[in-house]
């Protein structure tokens, strides 16, 4: 017995200790999870332009957001087609296995189809997240209509096109109310960003590839800039109206575009050593458009993240970088010749909030990374099929967050999207999609 006594007393010392070790922090724990999630899709965003801007001051949330977090260049894919990489951000893996492959899917003698969510044949973060009872919000996600039935609420991609759209959103008639800014709305913000004698009633001869130079500036300034500014607009009204509603969501998605769409159009204004023919005019009227549009979309990003609760976090990512169309980037089609900014290989991610590494150093992070870290990051198990990881390196807790959170053979159960398949074929929206594809040079 005497033995005995000492063994146990052994061993209640050794328990003591291990619980004061693990009290002092000897045993790393994943974060709890925040909140709220969000993750906004700035597209195009490039740490070349985004640096030089927060140095000079000129984007202090973005600045303040990574101060207080984490921030590191991030790898796209080829190839650079941005409902491609979205969807593999949204998926976790590859285009053969999301089904996303392009902008269109063409076949069987049909006229092209702009892609849709009821061609994916994986499930996106949402979808996951509803499964496991995560209150989830989708805000202009790309290929996220037609809206798919989830706990939550989705605002589709194509909603800013007006109701007259099926599927625009789930439930069905959510924000019905809500409305593109309109023709007023864009004349009256537009001095902020560019000065051009802007006239509607010009567009259609700005698209021919003989169009008179005047007429060619007005279509860039409609293409390139009102669409994204009202798309962007839209979908940022759209999740102030969100989180009017009630307690946000746990897991938050945001897409914005228009990043994208400026950097197309008017990198040869911003950078005209690059480019010939461009008039000091030119320069004057649209060399700071760019930034002015990033200089908003900051503003707003500050508005917009002041009305999350305080222990939410927040991850910010681009699908790509961008820089000047030349050299091996150069544009030679003459049809797409109003377009100067190009795609690059690095976008941009940064991460804030609850158990995020202060100045943390992330190396080789890339899109296909996202949907594991978002999963991991809520609590939810990871999928063994994933052809990225969890960017364990941005939290304090390290590897231990993708342990506790586990894993999964697969989230993938056979199915393709929930979205409606025959959406398309009455959509009143599709020309329109068609036809800004060709204006970027995407399709012919």
């Amino acid at each position: 017995m005497k033995g005995l006594e000492k063994g146990l007393g052994a061993y209640a010392v050794v328990v003591v200790v291990a619980v004061l070790l693990l009290a002092a922090g000897g045993c790393e724990r994943a974060p709890e999870r925040p909140a709220t999630l969000a993750v906004i899709g700035l597209d195009g965003g490039t740490w070349d332009l985004i640096d030089p801007w927060i140095r000079e001051g000129k984007m202090p949330n973005l600045a303040a957001i990574a101060e207080r977090g984490c921030r590191a260049p991030l790898g796209s894919m080829k190839p650079s087609v941005s409902p491609v990489i979205w969807t593999t951000v949204a998926t976790g893996l590859d285009p053969e296995e999301h089904g996303i492959t392009f902008f269109l899917r063409t076949g069987g003698g049909d006229s092209p189809r702009p892609v849709d969510s009821s061609m994916r044949t994986a499930p996106a973060l949402w979808n996951m997240a509803s499964r496991s009872g995560v209150d989830v919000a989708v805000i202009g996600w790309f290929v996220s209509w037609p809206a798919e039935a989830l706990n939550g609420r989705i605002v589709s991609d194509r909603a800013h096109y007006g109701t007259g759209v099926e599927g625009r959103t789930f439930p069905a008639g959510y924000l019905a109310d809500l409305r593109p800014p309109g023709p007023g709305k864009v004349t009256e913000a537009m001095p902020r960003f560019l000065t051009a004698d802007y006239d509607p009633k010009r567009i259609a001869a700005g698209r021919a590839t003989d169009a008179a130079p005047d007429d060619r500036i007005n279509f860039l300034v409609f293409d390139r800039f009102v669409r994204a500014w009202t798309r962007d607009r839209f979908y940022l009204d759209a999740a102030h109206r969100l989180l009017d509603d009630g307690a946000p969501p746990e897991l938050l998605l945001l897409y914005l575009r228009g990043t994208d769409d400026v950097q197309h159009g008017f990198w040869k204004f911003m950078q005209p050593e690059f480019f010939e023919g461009v008039t000091e005019e030119q320069v004057r009227d649209f060399g700071g458009t760019i930034e002015n549009y990033w200089r908003w979309v900051d503003e707003e990003l500050g508005l917009f993240v002041d009305r999350l609760p305080p222990d939410s976090a927040l991850l910010l990512l681009s699908d790509h970088g961008a820089g000047p169309a030349v050299g091996e980037f150069a544009i030679t089609k003459p049809d797409y010749m109003h377009l100067s900014g190009a795609h690059r290989d690095t976008g941009i991610i940064v991460a804030a909030g609850p158990g995020v590494k202060r100045g943390c150093k992330v190396e080789g992070a890339t899109v296909k990374d996202i949907a594991p870290t978002v999963l991991a990051w809520m609590g939810m198990p990871v999928g063994r099929d994933m052809v990225g990881r969890v960017i364990d390196g941005m939290f304090e807790a390290g590897p231990a967050v993708a342990r506790e959170a586990g894993s999964v053979a697969t989230w993938k159960r056979g199915e393709k999207g929930d979205g409606d398949p025959e959406a398309d074929e009455n959509d009143p929206a599709r020309e329109d999609v068609l036809r800004h594809l060709r204006s970027l040079g995407y399709i012919n």
